[in-house]
């Protein structure tokens, strides 16, 4: 029996150390200290060497040994008790540290959902700055466009202007032709004149056209003057050539300025698009920033609740600690009284007495001592029992005030985050108004360019409708300018009296016109 308490004695300190080694610091352990000295059984030597020679059919020793060995039981059920405490308390820290794994794996899952989102603005960012390039690159190319096709349309417009007055002069030249070959049909002189006089008839009769008088040093033909026409007219099927693919770069400029504003469309639906999933993704942050804040009001209530609990329940601590110290002394008390009634017991048994009085006196001393003994049992299992309870709901608010704790720090970030989102979504709406204001002035420049070239098309197409009319109104004016001015040169103006002079001073207007060309 002495060997067993020798044993539990030892074994129930490193038990404790053992377990108190792996807890936190938050949780409060109970110190090796006096008080729980108290608890343990002390080997006593007179305790080992006590042999009773009682007979054996004497109630008063069983119960005595019977005594001992409930103590002994009871000592070693504290210490299955403590053992189970340590055992709660170690799976408690280690729930601990799962929830804070836990935590910490939400924290990466929320760092790397935001690092995405910022991944999408950047690419978001960059996308808008590609899309304004091509729009200022489009702008570019339209004005280019417009000035070259402004250009072309200019030289297109000189070059018909001039052809159009070699036409004219052509077919003046070949009329002329044509009449000085009816007139000698319809002459009544037997013989033929010879060129030289046809082409001095030609020039008396008809109003010679500029650039085109024979010089004393050459003779100008029909077939010469068909070859020009003929040169002339290919010119022109040349130009109008050149006006029909100048059509077709209109048609093409008309589909690109088409497909860029259905581009633009597109874009901006593109642009309507992320701005919506930035507001919905800005307002669903905002709403759990808000559910955040509410819930770290709720949780900070609670906080302040369970500080006051935990105050009061360590004090209740305090005052079971002390109930339990009272219970202990009394204990010891009873084990003193227990060793002095067995050293009694001895001595009368030395003595060799058997007065009635004495044994009637220690029967009722055991009897007292007993119920003490039961009372002071009972009472510390109650307070061992309300302990533990105490400890338990002072380890549950430990871990309610370290979540508390961890997700008030949590809050800092969370609002940045928040805060970067609205900065963001502010700078983003802001870039987005921009954005459409550029769009509205190029959708007003690409209709000044439809515009532009509308009226060039129109412009284009009203000198092709003039000049049948101006073709019709030529026969007439130019028999008026034939009669009206017959002796008066075409060149410069001048008037001659005579046919001779008139000639003379045409060919020298002719060839002076020639050289200064």
């Amino acid at each position: 029996m002495s060997t067993e308490a020798a044993t539990a004695v030892s074994v129930a300190p490193a038990s404790h150390s053992d377990s108190g080694d792996d807890l936190m610091s938050d949780f409060v352990v109970l110190s090796k200290s006096p008080q729980e000295e108290s608890l343990l059984v002390v080997e006593n030597p007179a305790l080992a060497q006590l042999q009773l020679s009682l007979p054996s059919g004497d109630i008063s020793l069983d119960e005595a040994e019977q005594c001992v060995r409930d103590l002994l039981r009871e000592n070693r059920e504290l210490k299955d008790v403590l053992v189970q405490n340590s055992q709660k308390l170690r799976e408690q820290y280690e729930t601990f540290v799962d929830w804070k794994q836990q935590l910490s794996r939400a924290h990466e899952q929320h760092r790397q959902a935001l690092e995405r989102l910022q991944g999408e603005k950047e690419a978001l960012v960059a996308q808008a700055d590609g899309l304004r390039q091509r729009v200022e690159e489009s702008e570019e190319r339209s004005k280019a466009l417009g000035r070259d096709l402004g250009e072309q349309t200019a030289g297109l417009k000189l070059r018909l202007a001039e052809a159009e007055q070699r036409c004219a002069q052509l077919q003046e030249k070949v009329r002329a032709q044509e009449e000085l070959l009816a007139r000698e049909r319809r002459g009544s002189e037997p013989e033929s004149p010879t060129p030289s006089q046809r082409s001095q008839e030609l020039l008396v009769s008809c109003e010679p056209v500029p650039g085109l008088v024979p010089n004393a040093g050459s003779q100008m033909s029909v077939s010469d003057v068909l070859v020009q026409l003929h040169q002339e007219q290919t010119k022109t099927a040349h130009q109008s050539e050149q006006i029909r693919s100048l059509s077709e770069e209109l048609l093409k400029l008309n589909l690109h300025v088409k497909e860029s504003s259905e581009q633009m469309t597109r874009l901006k639906a593109k642009l309507s698009q992320v701005e919506a999933r930035k507001v919905e993704v800005a307002y669903h942050e905002t709403a759990r920033l808000a559910q955040l804040e509410a819930a770290l009001l709720e949780k900070d209530a609670v906080v302040r609740a369970l500080q006051e609990q935990s105050a009061q329940r360590a004090s209740e601590v305090d005052e079971l600690r002390q109930a339990l110290l009272k219970a202990e002394q009394r204990h010891e008390k009873a084990k003193t009284d227990y060793a002095e009634l067995l050293r009694t017991w001895q001595e009368f048994e030395s003595s060799g007495d058997s007065g009635e009085h004495t044994f009637v006196q220690v029967e009722a001393r055991r009897g007292a001592l007993r119920r003490q003994l039961e009372e002071a049992r009972k009472e510390v299992q109650d307070k061992l029992v309300a302990l533990a309870e105490r400890d338990r709901q002072l380890t549950g608010l430990r871990d309610e005030r370290t979540r508390l704790r961890q997700e008030l720090e949590l809050m800092p970030p969370l609002q940045a985050q928040v805060d970067l989102f609205r900065t963001d979504y502010v700078a983003e709406k802001e870039a987005r108004v921009g954005l459409e204001s550029k769009v509205r002035e190029q959708q007003r420049t690409i209709r000044e360019l439809e515009e532009r070239l509308a009226g060039l098309e129109l412009a284009q197409q009203q000198p092709s409708r003039a000049q049948p009319a101006e073709s019709q109104a030529s026969p007439g004016h130019e028999s008026a300018s034939l009669t009206d001015s017959n002796l008066r040169c075409p060149l410069c103006g001048a008037s001659c009296s005579t046919r001779n002079a008139y000639i003379r001073h045409v060919q020298s207007c002719a060839d002076s016109d020639a050289g200064f060309r």
